[in-house]
């Protein structure tokens, strides 16, 4: 996975929820995770992108970078289910 865009449309698809579930729950107006996915939106704010990664539950960093580890589809599911 190349993109931000890419890698949030990945574990958010794992974690089984819609883009408009994890903008609630990241406190975000609808449309921000599917503009990001979709690369609509190319220089989302760090806070806005934290925001998406404390509600899938992953790395900052793997989710900005793509490096490291990429999250475990089960910690995800978990994830999704917990919320």
């Amino acid at each position: 996975m190349r993109t931000l865009g890419a890698r949030l449309r990945w574990a958010r698809e794992k974690s089984g929820i819609s883009a408009r579930k994890l903008d609630e729950l990241a406190g975000l107006s609808p449309g921000h995770t599917s503009a990001i996915e979709s690369e609509r939106r190319l220089d989302p704010s760090t806070s806005t992108v934290a925001a998406l990664a404390r509600a899938l539950g992953i790395s900052l960093d793997w989710l900005v970078n793509g490096t490291g580890t990429a999250p475990s589809e089960r910690k995800l599911r978990r994830t999704s289910t917990d919320s």
